[in-house]
């Protein structure tokens, strides 16, 4: 299931344009013509060579702009999405059709019309050009009729994956692992960023991957752990005798073990050993729904945030009804589990009556976090937990939307600006300075890091989109 995570959340992403080589073709060289009375220069339209992105391939394009707008080759176009193209003499259209699904989709153009019929309908479109006898169309409007996606530079021909994509995850450098949901069911997809393609689909939700990418662990419903070598791409009962609930997987970082939250109402604490799927409960409590599982940069500590129930009071009477619900001292608390203890006690290190929200270690062993009030219109806080338990603001200027610690302790933050852009910046917990990270004028909900690598998801009308960073922009995986 897809995870809600705090309503500060918010999206954007940013596409890059297609760059190109001006050439003359033969057939619209440059002419000109003299008169008696006065000598006049007529420059035929011009075509440029340039190249899109098919599927991550290059391929090449002839390109003119007419009040600098791209207009591509439609034939070439065509060519590039698997459909056929040819001029009606008859009708005097240029026809390109395709067979999706055992569906024909056409559309049909006239030179100089804004008007096209895209399958059977009439539809404005920007002005098709003629240069010499060749067809210069706008790409959007065809690609789309036919069932593809094109962002001006990324040409996919038969379309992104759909539906709800959230919670990316690094593999490696190319591979970003991404859950999905549609209206049929729920998947986790590993997604090539080259080509934007689905490389595997693992018929499971809530994967975690290992430190080295190597594998992915998840439990279905009935509580059995799997394992995923994603190498292989090979599926394996880690445990299917242990039924109890397990969410939150925080693999150690030598990928030995790995710590859950355990039990129907995520009372518990617990770890699961990858090689013979013991189950090892660590901490146990009276406090239920635990959440937040993070473990500490040196392998020794783990956190979570838990609050107490409040207590209901209900009246008198063979009827009773529920009278009252005391709320007192239940706000979210951060804890503390030692690890190199024999027995970890939690420990609780917050008492304070603000939300706490996407908390983590840092390198030097504080935790950091993101202090919120639903209710009030003040910034969320950034904040950190030192020694003696101190609490320190780093910043309380930004309009925080989510934040986290990178698998290096670093701190990360993703802030939407007053001037309706979304910036990622990195944040020095010493001197507190914000360093600019990425900026982008569409909105992102959340990111995630792995080295130099950061993917991000995006607000869309189906659920959430996933891009990821690619020369200073984001770019789309998902529609």
């Amino acid at each position: 299931m897809k995870k809600e995570i705090s309503s500060l959340l918010i999206a954007s992403t940013v596409l890059a344009s297609t760059a190109i080589t001006p050439f003359t073709l033969n057939e619209v060289s440059a002419k000109t013509t003299k008169s008696t009375k006065s000598t006049k220069t007529v420059q035929q339209q011009k075509v440029e060579k340039g190249s899109i992105l098919v599927d991550g391939k290059s391929k090449a394009i002839s390109i003119t702009k007419v009040n600098n707008i791209k207009l591509y080759s439609a034939e070439q176009l065509s060519k590039l999405m698997s459909a056929n193209y040819k001029y009606n003499s008859k009708t005097k259209t240029y026809e390109v059709s395709k067979s999706v699904n055992k569906k024909q989709l056409k559309v049909s153009y006239k030179a100089n019309s804004s008007t096209a019929v895209i399958n059977g309908k009439k539809t404005k479109v920007k002005t098709p050009k003629l240069v010499g006898n060749k067809l210069f169309i706008e790409a959007g409007s065809l690609v789309k009729a036919l069932g593809g996606d094109f962002d001006g530079n990324f040409l996919s021909p038969k379309g992104l994956i759909s539906g709800d994509t959230f919670n990316p995850q690094w593999v490696n450098s190319s591979t970003v692992m991404v859950s999905n949901e549609d209206v049929q069911d729920s998947k986790t997809l590993l997604l090539n960023t080259s080509t934007k393609k689905v490389a595997h689909t693992i018929n499971g939700t809530d994967l975690v991957v290992s430190p080295n990418g190597k594998q992915a662990i998840y439990s279905d419903e009935n509580g059995f752990v799997y394992l995923v070598d994603l190498v292989t791409k090979k599926t394996k009962n880690l445990n299917v005798e242990d039924d109890s609930v397990k969410s939150e997987f925080v693999w150690s970082h030598d990928g030995e073990k790995v710590y859950f939250i355990q039990g129907d109402k995520s009372e518990k604490v617990a770890s699961i050993n990858v090689n013979d799927g013991a189950v090892t409960t660590i901490f146990s409590d009276s406090l239920n729904y635990k959440a937040d599982l993070k473990l500490s940069v040196d392998g020794n500590k783990l956190l979570y945030i838990v609050g107490k129930e409040g207590s209901t009071k209900f009246t008198e009477g063979d009827d009773p009804e529920v009278d009252d619900i005391d709320l007192t001292d239940t706000e979210p608390q951060i804890n503390v589990l030692n690890l190199t203890e024999e027995k970890p006690t939690a420990v609780a290190v917050t008492s304070t009556t603000d939300n706490k929200v996407f908390p983590g270690f840092v390198s030097n062993g504080n935790i950091v976090y993101l202090s919120a009030e639903a209710d009030d219109d003040n910034l969320p806080e950034l904040k950190m937990i030192g020694q003696n338990n101190e609490i320190t603001t780093l910043n309380a200027t930004k309009d925080i939307v989510s934040s986290l610690v990178t698998p290096k302790g670093e701190v990360m933050i993703l802030v939407a600006e007053d001037n309706k852009t979304s910036v990622i910046y990195k944040v020095n917990i010493s001197t507190k300075k914000l360093t600019k990270v990425v900026s982008t004028k569409l909105k992102l909900t959340s990111f995630s890091v792995s080295g130099d690598k950061i993917a991000a998801t995006v607000a869309g009308t189906n659920g959430d989109k996933v891009a990821v960073l690619n020369k200073g922009s984001f770019e789309l995986l998902t529609k």
